[in-house]
């Protein structure tokens, strides 16, 4: 028998509707011929062998194999569909956003807007926060920030100025001192 008669029994006859067989054929042999389907053009639901991935049956998109003759496509962003194949208005499906939130430009492209930390085109690079502090040096004290994120010098004793680099005058410390030790005498005395 010619090998295109025998590639004929796998049509569907009038009446039937192709539910009768779900599977895989391997190694069909008709009068000890073993059948090459890949030679010929079969009708629609017929493919040749066990792989429902041997093709790009995906468009735009990868093949998963579920089953010997089953498959289910992963779509690349942008595109949707059982074969992928169907253009989506939504340039956020699959968006490479790594760290922030996919924002639509127009129906084709996006932009990401980045988590605090993260920069870059994609929020994929972690960016260094920078506290108030590192811009400001205090000389002789520590700095300090405020309730309102603000930074400022808390001064060491007997420094003054923004940035802790001023000392008093050596004549204003002693009168201070002396200020000090003639209130401590008064109210001593007081006291006693």
């Amino acid at each position: 028998m010619p090998i295109k008669n025998n590639v004929a029994v796998l049509r569907q006859s009038p009446g039937h509707n192709g539910t009768n067989f779900q599977g895989c054929i391997r190694n069909l042999r008709i009068n000890n011929e073993l059948q090459d389907f890949k030679m010929f053009t079969l009708q629609t639901g017929i493919l040749p062998g066990c792989e429902p991935c041997h093709k790009k049956v995906c468009v735009h998109g990868t093949c998963v194999a579920t089953s010997q003759s089953g498959f289910t496509c992963e779509c690349e962003g942008g595109w949707t569909g059982p074969l992928c194949d169907q253009q989506s208005n939504d340039p956020c499906l699959g968006h490479k956003c790594a760290h922030g939130t996919c924002l639509p430009i127009n129906a084709f492209s996006y932009s990401c807007k980045c988590s605090s930390g993260y920069g870059g085109v994609l929020c994929d690079e972690a960016e260094e926060q920078m506290s108030p502090c590192q811009s400001l040096k205090c000389k002789h004290g520590k700095c300090r920030i405020s309730g309102l994120d603000k930074a400022y010098c808390e001064c060491s004793t007997g420094y003054t100025g923004d940035s802790c680099d001023k000392e008093p005058d050596q004549i204003l410390l002693l009168a201070q001192d002396l200020t000090l030790h003639s209130s401590n005498s008064i109210l001593s005395v007081f006291l006693n």
